[in-house]
This record gives structure tokens, C-alpha cells and sequence, in this order.
């Protein structure tokens, strides 16, 4: 039919860093509102507790994602951190400066 290959278009896919959080969950609501066909790809880092796996996994199946990639990094050979070694997590503490215990080790993906 005429036309039919233009309503037929293939959408354009976007990959979303997904961690769980706010952040990633709303960019990735972001690309789907614009029409995007979405992937998303999480980060299994070493941390001690899995639950951002589980909350990335819980928000790619009620935002209908394309498919979810989980990829095993260790960070700890870098250096450490208290999500991801045997470092106390600090708690109760507010405006502390960036490079505190508590924080991943930038990575940066380009």
C-alpha cells in the first residue's frame, strides 16, 4: 500500500544507563516519551547490597523496556568505597564535600 512504509518506520533506539535511582528512571521516561525504542544497561559493580539491580529490574518491566542488559564491572580493583568495600558506611552526615566514603568511584563512559 502506498504510505505504508512510512508508518512503518522503525523507531530510533536509545540506550539508558539505568541504576535504580530517580536520576536513570527518569531519563529513561524521558526517551520513551520522545518516541524512542528503549535498552536499558545496569552495572553490577562489587557494591555490597543488590538492591539497584533490583530496582532497575522492578522499573524495566513496568516501563515495557525493549530489553536490560546487566554488566558485571568490579570497581574495587580501582579503588574503594563504602558501597563496594569493607568501609563503614557513614551515617547521619549531611554537606559533606564530593569524594566522601559513600561514593562510586567515577567512571566515566563515553
Amino acid at each position: 500500500m502506498p504510505g505504508q512504509d512510512s508508518c512503518m518506520a522503525e523507531k530510533k533506539k536509545a540506550v539508558v544507563l539505568l541504576s535504580g535511582g530517580i536520576d536513570s528512571t527518569t531519563t529513561l521516561a524521558v526517551s520513551i516519551h520522545a518516541g524512542f525504542e528503549p535498552y536499558a544497561m545496569s552495572f553490577r559493580y562489587g557494591q555490597r547490597h543488590t538492591i539497584e539491580v533490583e530496582a532497575a529490574r522492578t522499573i524495566v518491566r513496568s516501563m515495557r523496556v525493549r530489553k536490560h542488559s546487566i554488566v558485571d564491572i568490579d570497581l574495587r580493583s580501582i579503588g574503594g568505597s563504602a558501597l563496594t568495600g569493607d568501609i563503614e558506611v557513614p551515617k547521619n552526615q549531611t554537606g559533606h564535600p564530593r569524594g566522601v566514603s559513600f561514593e562510586i568511584p567515577l567512571l566515566l563512559l563515553l
